[in-house]
């Protein structure tokens, strides 16, 4: 999953995007410093099936305080994402989604999972029962 929005005036990724890894390259910058990108197929946001490979490079992820930097990360900008929380999802839109819904405990909590889904197609309920 995307942790920032990259990509997302050429192909639509934002951040919540969901992905899958399909390789780690080394390449070569003008200077000859070596760095890492990981090769990621993702959906594209048209739902058609579509999809698009895009190697994703490390970012910059900082913390300021009072306008000055308190701390600062270099990383991927993203999450392994193969299980997230009904809370996590709230306001994404899933277009392929499997879901357990036994442990649902609060009016409204079960609407606000399955709404998630963006068809019928791409939802599969387990564990459920009125």
């Amino acid at each position: 999953m995307l942790l920032k929005n990259t990509h997302c005036k050429d192909f639509g990724l934002c951040n919540g995007s969901r992905g899958v890894v399909r390789g780690f390259r080394q390449l070569e910058n003008d200077t000859g410093e070596k760095y890492d990108v990981i090769d990621c197929e993702f959906e594209t946001s048209g739902g058609d099936g579509g999809t698009v490979n895009v190697s994703i490079d490390r970012e910059d992820f900082t913390l300021n305080s009072q306008g000055k930097e308190v701390a600062k990360r270099h990383q991927f900008p993203l999450r392994l994402a193969y299980a997230i929380t009904i809370h996590k999802c709230q306001g994404m839109t899933l277009t392929k989604v499997e879901m357990s819904l036994k442990n649902v405990f609060e009016h409204g909590q079960a609407y606000v999972a399955l709404s998630r889904a963006s068809s019928l197609k791409g939802l599969r309920v387990l564990s459920w029962s009125p």
